[in-house]
């Protein structure tokens, strides 16, 4: 990470962008970014933050405009350490990195330093990856898939093993059950769990000879739907990914999404609070740079799957 000069927070208007606008009828085509990204949230106000490798953030405003954020020097930082992943509230942004253990709060009215919150499991240090908010605190994932509350008042506890790291309408953890080895091959079961154990869903059967190979779970939107991302694969060159949306563990919608190609990106599709769903791609062109796409998931045939 490149020295910051300057540890005051700096905000640079720009010329409008289309990025609300309404999808096209070939797909919505998003807005270009250049640079190296690492990450994407949103907040309730229907602003969308943009992690950037470089140790800033650029806050795209419901009405498009763009004001760039320049982060905290952060101290004994390496050359090539930075932030990896990201988290919004109303009145503050949250980040973690692999080198470093914890997460680093930003106060948007006292921009000038980070508030460091410590994170550590027996003693020992973790090397932190992801994170997302979790009512008033947040919920983080470690390089060993171990996923932690981190309460307001900063008390740590460990979530279920093979949590989901964003939680449902409850509050409750999600899981999804690991592969099972069954010697011949690796079965992924597309199922997912309440944090009690009970079932919530399960994924579509692939039609043969593809499989599901993974199933992630994006959090719950503004009309109370569950929405879930599952890929499915055949090999290793013809993977498929499915956006589903779920009420009482039912289908109520499904749109296919174009799988992660934007390098260095730690979550690439994230459920934003309005429902929508952010999407990180790479520039077609071969720019270096990205393409910040907002996707519509509508209701299309209630009641079905």
């Amino acid at each position: 990470m490149k020295t910051i000069i300057g540890i005051l927070i700096s905000f640079i208007l720009v010329a409008p962008v289309t990025f609300g606008a309404e999808p096209t009828a070939s797909g919505e085509a998003g807005v270009f970014f250049p640079g190296k990204f690492a990450g994407v949230a949103s907040t309730a106000d229907g602003s969308v933050y943009l992690l950037a490798r470089d140790h800033r953030v650029i806050k795209i405003t419901p009405d498009g405009q763009q004001q760039i954020i320049k982060l905290p020097a952060i101290a004994d930082a390496k050359e090539d350490d930075y932030l990896c992943d990201i988290a919004a509230a109303d009145k503050s942004l949250a980040f973690c990195g692999y080198p470093f253990s914890g997460i680093f709060v930003l106060d948007l009215s006292k921009p000038d330093k980070f508030d460091f919150i410590p994170l550590t499991i027996d003693g020992q240090p973790l090397n932190v990856m992801m994170i997302a908010r979790k009512g008033d605190g947040w919920c983080v994932k470690d390089a060993d898939e171990r996923v932690l509350h981190v309460a307001a008042d900063r008390s740590i506890s460990r979530l279920p093993k093979f949590s989901e790291l964003e939680s449902d309408k409850y509050g409750k953890a999600v899981i999804i059950p690991p592969p099972a080895d069954h010697g011949d091959k690796i079965v992924y079961p597309g199922n997912a769990l309440r944090e009690d154990g009970t079932p919530m869903w399960i994924a579509p059967a692939a039609a043969s000879p593809r499989e599901i190979m993974s199933l992630e779970y994006l959090g719950y939107d503004d009309a109370q739907r569950d929405i879930f991302m599952v890929t499915t694969a055949s090999g290793e060159l013809d993977a498929e990914t499915t956006l589903y949306a779920v009420q009482h563990s039912k289908i109520v919608a499904s749109r296919k999404i174009p799988g992660s190609d934007a390098e260095g990106v730690m979550r690439y599709c994230r459920l934003s609070t309005d429902g929508s769903i952010l999407l990180i791609q790479a520039d077609p062109n071969g720019q270096e740079g990205i393409f910040l796409k907002r996707l519509k998931l509508e209701t299309t045939s209630p009641g079905a799957g």
